[in-house]
């Protein structure tokens, strides 16, 4: 049950921080569903997509695997 917890407090952290992204660059949240290929729309960048993952690190004090991130699919990851 912890696990399912912790997962749901990541999952709130990234839409949290992904919401301040997008609307920093204009974007609604409207504009995205959770199918939304992120990078390859050009709605967040590297660098933005790097913000988020150590806002979310710093916030849950969790650490993310790169080798179970899909960048090259842009986009696929999964919290």
């Amino acid at each position: 049950m912890a696990n399912e917890s912790n997962n749901e407090a990541i999952r709130s952290a990234v839409l949290s921080a992904l919401r301040r992204t997008l609307s920093a660059s204009g974007h609604g949240w409207n504009d995205i569903d959770e199918q939304s290929r992120l990078l390859e729309l050009g709605l967040i960048d590297s660098e933005d997509l790097i913000e988020i993952i150590l806002e979310v690190e710093q916030q849950c004090a969790c650490e993310f695997n790169p080798e179970q991130m899909d960048l090259a699919g842009c986009g696929k990851s999964r919290v």
